[in-house]
């Protein structure tokens, strides 16, 4: 998740722009938070933690690579930020006809979510 980290990190300067969630670069040991909740609590992005952490983790990793899909015009035909899906996601982002155009315009990704069922929890 590190090299990840990376990457978006490396997108967001070359776009101009932040993210909702703050995020540090420290190989595998990357930390992810919210800057905006007053707790401040910064979650890893390891597996080797507690589920719980990393499964918070992972939703804001995806928040951000969905903000980034918006921001570019991506517009996803279900509209559903579903977390199995950051490498999809952020395939779709990079295939994107106009990353780096400057002027973002709708692009609609068909939906690959249709018959998956969401697990409640």
């Amino acid at each position: 998740m590190g090299y990840l980290v990376l990457f978006l990190k490396l997108l967001c300067y070359l776009l101009d722009i932040s993210l909702p969630y703050q995020m540090k670069f420290l190989g595998s040991k990357s930390l992810i938070w919210d800057p905006i909740n007053k707790s401040n609590v910064k979650y890893p992005l390891t597996f080797d933690g507690k589920p719980n952490e990393t499964q918070k983790a992972l939703s804001r990793l995806n928040g951000n690579i969905f903000y980034l899909c918006v921001f570019n015009g991506l517009v996803f035909e279900d509209g559903i930020n579903a977390e199995p899906y950051h490498f999809l996601n952020l395939y779709h982002l990079i295939n994107s006809p106009n990353i780096f155009s400057g002027v973002p315009m709708t692009v609609y990704v068909p939906s690959y979510r249709r018959n998956t069922k969401k697990k409640v929890i």
